[in-house]
């Protein structure tokens, strides 16, 4: 749809000349199904195949060719990313696999499904990864059930201010990895069973709401080793430790009030601890963008 020629700094649409400014979004395809895909790098040190592609729902307003400078063409492109929709977008069974530049060992990397809905205006509603698995060169591994992002603009991020995101969730995510800088024998082994951020009533790009749950944190200290934040517990102790935490927060433009709702965090066999607190006078200057 959009191709760029660096070199004479001249980029165009497929999408015919500028439209009038009340130019309606033109349908381009109703769904499409690729059975198949698979790519290899020349040095064939990585490989990529997914079992099945689907494109559906796609509309797109016309543009024209973008101006020179490499800032009002990165605008312009943002532009017709914002004038692209689709409803759905999914591949499944995805793997890659290779070498990253001179490692010896292989990595891999596996995605049961990236299934994307509802991109409009340059947001998309929700994207979901399913069953993520990544072995690492140096014998670690990754594993996550599910990832979620819900109400993403894409714009925010690419141009390295905050991300607008309304919703992040994960399930189920296991890491271990090791940690040769701790010793020869040190990984970070930890595992969480839920996590869900949510962030609302943007002030520019910051959000003036939000709240975040974590359940069941198991973080296994012995493995680490007598290292860092481990010692101290180790010390005590503690081999590994059990935790869940939930914190949330609101501003109130009115009465400019900031409101932390009780911060918990539990921890089987150490303890519990709460904390509330309203901070008064919060200035809206507070969630604005430094430029």
């Amino acid at each position: 749809i959009y191709q760029c020629d660096w070199s004479s700094d001249v980029c165009s649409s497929d999408l015919a000349s500028a439209p009038e400014p009340a130019a309606p979004p033109k349908p381009l395809l109703d769904e499409e199904t690729i059975d198949s895909v698979a790519y290899e790098s020349q040095s064939g040190d990585v490989s990529l195949h997914a079992s099945r592609l689907t494109l559906a729902g796609v509309t797109a307003r016309a543009h024209g060719a973008a101006p020179g400078s490499p800032a009002d063409r990165m605008k312009h492109l943002t532009q017709v990313a914002d004038d692209v929709s689709f409803s759905r977008f999914e591949i499944q069974d995805v793997v890659v696999e290779g070498r990253v530049l001179f490692e010896a060992k292989p990595f891999a990397l596996r995605i049961g499904k990236i299934d994307l809905r509802g991109l409009a205006t340059g947001t998309l509603a929700e994207t979901t990864l399913d069953h993520f698995a990544l072995k690492t060169p140096d014998g670690g591994n990754v594993t996550l059930t599910q990832f979620n992002l819900r109400d993403v603009t894409l714009a925010t991020l690419f141009d390295g201010g905050m991300p607008h995101i309304g919703h992040a969730g994960l399930k189920e995510l296991v890491v271990d990895l090791p940690t040769p800088q701790s010793g020869a024998e040190s990984r970070m082994r930890f595992r969480l069973a839920d996590a869900n951020l949510d962030l609302a009533n943007f002030r520019e790009r910051t959000p003036t709401k939000f709240s975040l749950a974590i359940d069941r944190l198991f973080v296994d200290l012995a493995a680490r080793g007598a290292t860092g934040l481990a010692a101290p517990l180790l010390a005590l102790g503690y081999r590994d430790i059990d935790l869940s935490a939930s914190v949330a927060g609101a501003w109130d433009e009115k009465t400019g009030a900031f409101t932390l709702a009780p911060v918990r965090v539990t921890a089987p066999e150490m303890g519990a601890a709460s904390l509330a607190a309203t901070f008064g006078d919060v200035s809206a200057l507070a969630f604005s963008r430094s430029e």
